[in-house]
């Protein structure tokens, strides 16, 4: 939009990318105004599967806010604005993670512990 808008204060911001979740501000702005050409997004369940799916098949750790980037960088929204693109590169990252909460073990023990009820 040209211009810096603001969330409310206070606004609450749920993703399991929390290494990710921030705010721009007066000083964030204008270096991403001009140094970013585009922004992309991904669904909370695209995140999960990205993540999920590097550390199943690529037997990588990663934090939920690297598999936000695999999923851009394995989307079809990045090869439909970007039709020539041949290579895209991700750093990894795993620091930022919480083995016992991701999302599909959070849920497999709570279906877990209703079988027990």
């Amino acid at each position: 939009a040209g211009k810096l808008v603001k969330n409310p204060p206070n606004t609450v911001i749920h993703t399991i990318a929390d290494s990710v979740k921030s705010s721009l501000g007066p000083t964030t702005y204008p270096v991403v105004r001009d140094l970013v050409d585009d922004v992309f997004t991904a669904t909370e369940q695209e995140i999960e599967d990205a993540t999920k799916f590097m550390m199943e098949r690529a037997k990588q750790v990663v934090e939920p806010g690297c598999g936000l980037a695999v999923a851009v960088a394995t989307s079809a929204q990045l090869y439909q604005r970007y039709p020539d693109l041949k290579r895209v590169g991700v750093v990894l990252c795993g620091g930022n993670i919480d083995l016992d909460n991701l999302p599909w073990t959070s849920r497999k023990r709570k279906a877990d512990e209703m079988g027990k009820m």
